[in-house]
Parts: structure tokens; sequence; C-alpha cells
């Protein structure tokens, strides 16, 4: 049977019965793509396991929420799914739900089924936000009357698209409108003319490290995966990332060459950097241990600055990465304690544990730790 589910969560499943509002029809489906997966009662690795799913079953997709699916089963249960461990299926690749997995029939529905929900902003001049809440920092503002593209909503903020892409929040009581009809359309301003917001990475000199390179392989997973071709791969992909908002990027290294560590840090120092990130991967003779850290010099070194970019980056990985958090940490390595900027080394998962790896060689995770660090760089110099 795919769908295992365990005798003692019939309470988890009644509060999600209770308090996770019926969507009008499924939004889509998704495929499967991990051996056997995980189906929990949140979206994030420290909900309850609900079930298991699959290799090649299809579920349909009532919503969305930090990268997981929140799905729908035949029998009207629901559960979430983590978004890199399934693929979207296209309407023509559709077929019969499989395996059992049915999706939920339609119902009548009091939104609007004409298109994506709109708000418009009624303050004069509203701030967007990183996150749903005002300790989250400011991303930028915008004006009365600009018509913000509405694709999710949390704790009375609603989560709109910006036209290059970017996504922020804004106070739910600074503007009219909404509604549950989610779609990725442009921020539109007055005029009809669309008008992206300045970036806070506009004009910043970040220096990408991507770890290890040639003769060195760093860590090297349980399938041979080396920890090289990762932290290289995500580095090319945040620089492009970080170059589309307006920032300069200096890769210590932009291909697979062996590059000691004194030449990364002079690089950053004599190009008078505003930040340095050097990009990891963790590994462990345990292979069970898994999780995300971030570290920079002890106090007292490292430049002013470090830990709280170090945070930054933590939060943000945590928050798109959904994996365990180990935490900030400091240590004396080289690339953070001899930069002259703010400095700090991300080590993104454990290379060393068979899941971790699984993902740290996709592309799909990959540029999900691409947009965790832009989003940790953007927290960090946001105003």
């Amino acid at each position: 049977m795919v769908v295992k589910w365990c005798k003692w969560l019939w309470v988890p499943l009644l509060l999600l019965v209770l308090f996770l509002p019926l969507p009008a029809q499924a939004a889509g489906m998704v495929e499967v793509t991990g051996d056997v997966v995980n189906l929990r009662a949140g979206p994030g690795t420290d909900y309850p396991v609900l079930g298991q799913v699959e290799q090649g079953t299809q579920l349909a997709v009532i919503g969305e929420a930090r990268g997981w699916y929140n799905v729908l089963l035949a029998d009207g249960r629901r559960a979430f799914i983590a978004g890199w461990l399934v693929r979207l299926l296209e309407p023509a690749a559709l077929a019969a739900p499989s395996r059992g997995i049915q999706a939920q029939q339609e119902r009548p529905s009091t939104a609007s089924a004409a298109g994506p929900s709109t708000v418009e902003v009624t303050g004069d001049v509203v701030n967007l936000r990183a996150g749903p809440g005002t300790d989250y920092p400011v991303l930028g503002q915008v004006e009365q009357g600009a018509q913000l593209a509405v694709i999710g909503e949390a704790r009375g903020w609603y989560n709109v698209l910006l036209a290059d892409g970017r996504r922020a929040f804004i106070a739910g009581w600074l503007v009219s409108g909404g509604g549950a009809a989610y779609a990725n359309v442009p921020l539109v301003s007055r005029g009809g003319e669309n008008r992206p917001l300045p970036s806070v990475l506009a004009g910043k000199k970040i220096v990408i490290d991507p770890g290890h390179g040639g003769s060195d392989p760093g860590a090297i997973g349980p399938t041979g995966y080396q920890e090289k071709a990762f932290t290289l791969a995500v580095a090319r992909l945040l620089a492009t990332k970080l170059r589309e908002r307006g920032a300069q990027v200096l890769l210590t290294r932009d291909s697979d060459v062996t590059l000691d560590l004194a030449p990364r840090v002079e690089k950053a120092n004599c190009w008078e950097a505003d930040a340095f990130l050097s990009i990891h991967a963790n590994a462990s003779t345990d292979s069970s241990v898994a999780g995300l850290s971030t570290w920079y010099c002890p106090s007292g070194f490292c430049p002013k600055g470090s830990s709280y970019l170090a945070r930054c980056v933590q939060e943000a990985m945590v928050q798109e990465l959904q994996l365990p958090d180990l935490g900030v940490r400091t240590a004396n390595f080289y690339v953070v304690r001899y930069t002259q900027m703010p400095a700090v080394l991300a080590e993104v998962g454990f290379i060393s544990n068979p899941g971790e790896e699984s993902l740290l060689r996709t592309p799909e995770f990959q540029e999900r730790v691409a947009q965790a660090l832009v989003s940790g760089l953007e927290r960090f110099f946001a105003p």
C-alpha cells in the first residue's frame, strides 16, 4: 500500500481537517520523484510524519507554503510534501491519479476563478518586508494606488510578487482587495506601467567563494558526489541572482580550478567588498548527521557585522530549505578570519548524509539554496 498511515495520527489529522480551509478545487498536480517520501502535518521537517508515498505517485495540490506543497488525498485527508522531492506536472502530462491517489472533486466556490487576485495600496507610502511582520527587514516601498499580485497570505500579511520576480510581504490593513485565487503576475504601478522596486543589494560589492575546486574535491558523498561541484553550481546561480538585483559580484573561482585559501581572501580585500560569502557542504563520519549551519570568526577577530550576516544567512537558509537548524557558530576558518569585511561560511547540509547528498546534487535544490542566500544577504543589507 502506497500511503501508510500511523494509528496514532488521528489527532493531527483532525486538527488539519478542522483548521485548514478547503479550497475550491485542486490547483494542479505533482509527481513524487524521491523513492519513498514523507508526508507531514505542516510545511517543514519539524512537523510530525503522517505517512509516506512512493516514487511516481501523483498528488493533487491545494496550496503551497515555504517550499512545501499542501496535497489532498482521495479520502479527503491532507498533508504537506517537500517541493524539492516532487515535480509539477504540466496539464498535458496529467494522467489518471496513480496508485490510489486521486484529486479532490470540484466543489462550489465563492472565490472568483476569473484571474489572479490583486490588492491595491491604500496607505500613502507602505513598506514591503521580507516576512509577515514588522520585525522583518524592509525591502522597499510602494505608493498609494499601486496594485500588487497576491501569491499567498500569512498572519494578516499578503505575500506579493514584484515585476523582477522578487517576493515581499505587505500589511493586509494597508491594502484593499485580495482573495484566494493567486497567480504569478507582475507588479502594476499607477498609470499601468511595470515598475520593479530597487533592490537593497543594488550597488553592493559581494564576493562569492565556492569552496574547494580542482585537485581539492572537498567532502565526497556516499554515491561519489563531490562538494566542489555543489559549491560551484550554487555560486553561479547566486551570482546571477545578485547581478539581476544590481549587485556587483566577484567569484573567487568560476571554474573547476585549484585555489588556495590566501588568494580567495586577497581577492576580496583588494576589491574592498561589502560582504564575503563562502559556500560549503558539511560532512561527518556519522552518516545520520544532517542540517544547516553558518560560521563566522570569533568576536575580537572578525570585522564588525559578521555575526549579524551569519544570523541573516542562517535564518534565511532554515526558512527556505527546511533542513535541521544547527545554528550560527564560530571558528577560525581562514577565509572568515582574514577578510576585512563581514564574512561568513555557509555549510549547506551534510554531503555525508545519503538523503542530503541526494538533495545537494539536484538543480532544483541548488536553485533553492541560491535563493536562500539571496534572501539572507537582503536581510543583512536591509535598512
